[in-house]
């Protein structure tokens, strides 16, 4: 379980994608009681417009940034009563601030844009792939409106959490889901989906209604439902036992994992992954399915990392 003392961490840099950002994790932290911290990454001391004929660029960078922290602030304040975020400017590279950030938090939250359209190369799929912590990636929603929009939806109650279950789950990730579920009240339910594939791939453009239909009496396509199955309630049965009070719903779909887990984020208060590391680089293997989560999905998705 999260130490209750390690701060959110919140990357702002003045984006109403940040400001989104900010209004989510103060709403998180009012439900976990944790502080939270928000943090830009200015750069002004290598800041280009800062040689010795222009003292002043410093100055304006240093302006800038605390425009930017106090606009997050305020609108954090107004997310969450009585909730004083702490504010802070690190000069250096966002990446490299946000990753040493990460050694000291609870959760690390960052903005990014709405559905379908792409993330800047470089920011959330770089801190994600290096940070010690969970990272929380908050997409702007078409019926959300905004930051205001963002904390309303995660307010709203009966909203699932959803975890991904691969071939090989990460242990943290289910307990981050069934941990997160049960902080939101009994109302909630974690919803565990693990999407696996019939032997041969249906020529029509429904597979569903072709497995359904040719497929469902094949012993082949049930052993692998059932083998579907077991794996989720492999992953699921330690946390479901320390959690016995959270609901669980278990889904083995049949069909394309990207497809599968965009599908389920639809009407999510989360969608939470696991992210193991590579043999070799200190960095981890996000893979496919969470590189289309952070790109595509319709709630804030959370990759959680391997002990």
């Amino acid at each position: 379980m999260a130490d209750p003392q390690l701060p959110l961490v919140v990357g702002v840099d003045g984006s109403e994608s940040a400001s989104l950002a900010a209004v989510w994790a103060a709403t998180e932290a009012r439900l976990h009681a944790a502080p939270l911290r928000l943090v830009h990454a200015a750069g002004w001391r290598s800041h280009p417009s800062l040689a010795p004929d222009y003292p002043q660029g410093g100055l304006i960078s240093r302006a800038r940034a605390e425009s930017v922290l106090a606009s997050a602030a305020h609108r954090a304040r107004r997310a969450a009563e009585l909730l004083e975020p702490e504010v802070e400017s690190v000069p250096e590279d966002a990446v490299a601030a946000l990753v040493r950030e990460a050694r000291t938090a609870r959760l690390l939250v960052l903005g990014a844009p709405r559905p379908g359209r792409r993330l800047r190369p470089g920011t959330a799929p770089a801190v994600a792939a290096r940070a010690a912590c969970p990272v929380v990636v908050v997409r702007g929603t078409e019926a959300g409106g905004g930051a205001g929009g963002a904390g309303r939806r995660q307010q709203r109650t009966g909203l699932p959490v959803v975890l991904a279950v691969g071939p090989d789950p990460v242990p943290e990730a289910v307990e981050f889901a069934f941990a997160e579920a049960a902080a939101r009240g009994a109302e909630v339910r974690v919803e565990a989906v693990h999407a696996w594939r019939a032997p041969m791939n249906p020529p029509m453009a429904d597979p569903a209604a072709w497995y359904l239909s040719a497929r469902a009496d094949d012993p082949a396509v049930e052993a692998m439902r059932r083998r579907a199955l077991r794996t989720l309630d492999e992953a699921l049965r330690p946390a479901a036992a320390r959690h016995p009070g959270v609901a669980v719903l278990r889904r083995a779909v049949e069909g394309p994992t990207r497809r599968v887990l965009l599908d389920a984020s639809t009407g999510a208060a989360l969608l939470v992954l696991g992210a193991r590391w590579r043999r070799g680089p200190l960095t981890r293997q996000l893979g496919p399915r969470i590189h289309a989560a952070l790109h595509h999905a319709r709630c804030p998705v959370v990759i959680v990392p391997e002990g």
